[in-house]
């Protein structure tokens, strides 16, 4: 979907969201894929397959409420104009925040239902939290949405306090009736959405989505459990069409087994199961291994085997790998070296290899490069109006 106004938000330049919003989406794929292949300039031009949608396409939201410096006032003596800011951060600012309006990236209720609670939070009387010196109440909201199911989910992270729940409900249901509320108490002073603790106000404390995987074998709907800590990827329309070419990638080669480390909550082991004879999923962080088996029962997947484990210390054990097909999908900062190493001497026959940082993978092919050709490189354009694009690259021993 294109539109002929751009940019189509009026938060854009002042807002730290979108990045690229004032292009044609033509021009922004075109710009991803000389990106990719300038990092990777020895194979043949890397096309990126675009996201069915580019408006409203993530399923997952953080906001921040910032009790921040608006402005200094002249002496004498000199002193400092405060306020309160209750949105997404200002582009290049860790401090501040910006009254967020409206929001093309997750949902046209954004708007209102920030709203609501901006409206909400001054009826209380709750402050807004000052990073600088770590005082206030409010911290964060966090959203999720199912895009296939419509189940939503709001969290507010908050200091230690007490308000009165029946109000922020109220606020929450007159945009969202169906929504599950949670509030979480943060103690930390790292800026991020921590649960100390966790109390369920109104649902069932998780919502459920569903993504459909589609090979020329197979066309099957995955049920996916999420609670507000889950990993899930955030654009699930264009993570459906990942999903479904890696599992594709997979068929055509009918490993004996599959192991998909960083496997997160297990979604490529689901996607891709039915064509190896045993899936390995290996995730260091336990609450994704817990919903990964919680997501199995639902689906009555059996073939999975979840091991909660660091993956480079999973691989000291060294395990077969002779008749074994490898799938990678690591954090941003990509392989832990000792991982790197560890996947180089088991030498699987061939390695699939999902990168969210580009970057990274062309360091690592590097050294992969001693062992393995890359048969395959594409990119995937997961996050419309942003810089960011995921690649997927197929290895093969030589």
């Amino acid at each position: 979907m294109e539109t002929a106004r751009l940019p189509f938000c009026g938060h854009f330049g002042a807002c730290g969201g979108c990045a690229t919003q004032d292009r044609p989406y033509a021009e922004q794929l075109a710009a991803k894929e000389a990106f990719l292949s300038s990092l990777f300039p020895n194979v043949p031009p890397i096309k990126v397959t675009p996201s069915p949608q580019i408006q409203y396409y993530r399923n997952k939201m953080e906001f921040s409420f910032s009790h921040q410096v608006a402005r200094k006032l002249e002496g004498p003596p000199p002193s400092l104009e405060f306020e309160d800011r209750f949105g997404l951060k200002m582009k290049g600012r860790w401090d501040k925040a910006i009254d967020l309006k409206e929001c093309f990236l997750m949902s046209p209720a954004v708007g209102p239902l920030l709203a609501e609670i901006r409206g909400w939070a001054a009826e209380e009387g709750l402050p807004y939290y000052d990073l600088r010196k770590h005082s206030g109440v409010l911290r964060h909201l966090l959203l999720r949405e199912g895009k296939n199911t419509g189940r939503k989910m709001a969290v507010l992270f908050t200091a230690e306090c007490s308000f009165e729940e029946d109000d922020l409900l109220e606020s929450v249901e007159s945009v969202w009736p169906d929504a599950t509320v949670m509030h979480a108490v943060n103690r930390q002073l790292s800026d991020a959405a921590i649960t100390d603790e966790l109390f369920i106000l109104s649902g069932e404390g998780c919502i459920e989505e569903r993504l459909c995987v589609k090979t020329p074998s197979v066309c099957k709907d995955i049920r996916f459990r999420i609670s507000h800590k889950s990993f899930f990827q955030t654009n699930t329309l264009a993570t459906a069409l990942l999903y479904s070419r890696v599992a594709e990638l997979v068929e055509r080669f009918s490993p004996s087994v599959l192991y998909d480390l960083y496997g997160g909550s297990g979604g490529f082991s689901f996607a891709c199961g039915h064509a190896a004879k045993k899936c390995v999923s290996v995730e260091s962080v336990a609450e994704a291994v817990a919903d990964g088996r919680v997501n199995a029962t639902i689906n009555g997947v059996e073939g999975v085997e979840f091991v909660c484990a660091a993956v480079e210390n999973y691989l000291q054990a060294a395990p077969d790998m002779s008749s074994s097909l490898v799938l990678l999908d690591p954090p941003r900062a990509g392989l832990h070296p000792k991982a790197l190493a560890a996947v180089i001497k088991a030498a699987p026959p061939r390695i699939i290899y999902v990168s969210c940082n580009p970057k990274s993978l062309a360091r690592e092919l590097q050294a992969f490069s001693q062992s393995y050709k890359i048969d395959l490189l594409e990119g995937f354009d997961l996050f419309p109006h942003t810089e960011h694009v995921e690649a997927l690259a197929l290895l093969t021993r030589v």
